[in-house]
């Protein structure tokens, strides 16, 4: 009889996950309120279920035997997530670290007298903000709690009185912006010790949501590793698989978020093109306990991935999928939205259409290739 794993979501995310536990020949659950996302169709079962339930999770778990539950790329389904390993003492996430990680200001307090993180401050009033200023040229607000990028604000001394009401302040925390290049990371610790860290070139649209993830050459180096290494020792980081953002200015690094889980946008697809490593067969060993081999980790090919978004809000008409131009170059185009569906404007990750992921032979022609994509007419829409 196979074993049961339970998957909790079923957007574009998990797709990679539900196909890789199949192929190893697992029978996958997927527990989701959406049951007609691109996932849920993946899976062995559907159970139409909000995983924000935890109670109701914890009880189909058990009805069905499961042996192990998995999230990728959601932070909303952690608690979840370390409820069911924590109270059938399965190996994976302590509610102590979700809550830890849930509230950005829990690691950037701690970082705050390194030089390891943007300088961040919590505000009260306007006034502190206003005196932030003043040690800053421009700030970056942050929900506290939150991911996808949803809320996130750039905050100059003309603009301040107008972006966040004064009661909204306590929600927040305030980090001084730091120009450079913006990096993506997976990160797996295991005995103790890095045992891969895969970062991966990042670019964002104006409203700093991520539209794009490209493995580069040079991106890993000593110095990135030298600064991983002391960011796990400033936040006492336990064995287990986080997910990082981090700004890049010249060989100094600032961490600008992490969370306890894989990376979401199709990042474990990309870094096994690119560097060789499987995030899913590995997540999936750690869970079961399964023996880890040492693993030699480095640079093998240039690949991204772009984010099809909209910047406008309508009904979808018509979507590209045979007859582009980067034919040549593409290793996968899926799509998450149907002709039909209503399209958001892309202010947060949860509002895209699908993805391109694309392969190139230099650094050069892959961040090219990129700014073709990005400008390419991937879709029409009936404009709101």
């Amino acid at each position: 009889m196979k074993q049961k794993t339970l998957i909790l979501g079923a957007g574009s995310f998990q797709k990679g996950l539900i196909s890789y536990l199949k192929d190893q020949g697992f029978y996958t659950i997927c527990v989701t309120n959406k049951p007609h996302e691109i996932s849920a169709l993946e899976a062995d079962k559907v159970l139409d279920v909000s995983y924000l339930e935890i109670s109701e999770v914890l009880k189909i778990f058990e009805q069905e035997n499961a042996a192990q539950i998995f999230c990728v790329a959601s932070d909303l389904a952690l608690p979840t997530q370390s409820a069911v390993q924590s109270h059938f003492k399965l190996r994976g996430l302590q509610k102590e670290e979700v809550d830890f990680f849930a509230n950005k200001w829990n690691y950037k307090s701690l970082l705050n007298q390194t030089s390891l993180a943007p300088i961040t401050r919590r505000v009260e009033k306007m006034e502190e903000l206003a005196d932030f200023l003043e040690e800053v040229d421009l700030i970056i607000g942050k929900p506290k709690s939150g991911s996808g990028s949803k809320g996130i604000l750039k905050i100059s001394s003309a603009e301040k009185a107008d972006l966040l009401p004064p009661k909204k302040l306590k929600e927040y925390i305030f980090e001084g912006y730091i120009e450079g290049n913006e990096l993506g990371c997976d990160l797996f610790i295991l005995d103790d010790t890095i045992a891969y860290a895969c970062p991966t070139h990042k670019e964002t649209n104006t409203k700093g949501v991520p539209m794009g993830h490209l493995i580069l050459s040079g991106l890993q180096n000593e110095s990135l590793l030298v600064y991983l290494n002391r960011l796990k020792k400033a936040l006492k980081l336990n064995d287990g698989f986080y997910n990082l953002d981090i700004m890049q200015q010249g060989e100094q690094y600032y961490l600008l978020d992490i969370s306890p889980r894989l990376g979401g946008n199709c990042i474990p697809e990309v870094i096994h093109l690119g560097y060789g490593v499987h995030e899913y067969e590995l997540l999936t060993k750690w869970f079961f306990q399964k023996t880890i081999s040492p693993l030699t980790v480095s640079f093998r090919k240039n690949v991204g991935v772009y984010i099809i978004h909209s910047e406008e809000k309508g009904m979808l008409l018509s979507k590209e999928e045979n007859n582009h131009p980067f034919k040549k170059h593409e290793v996968e185009l899926f799509w998450n939205k149907r002709i039909g569906d209503t399209i958001e404007i892309f202010d947060q990750g949860a509002h895209h259409m699908g993805y391109f992921i694309f392969s190139a032979n230099s650094n050069e022609e892959l961040l090219e290739l990129f700014e073709e994509i990005k400008s390419y007419s991937w879709f029409t829409l009936e404009k709101h």
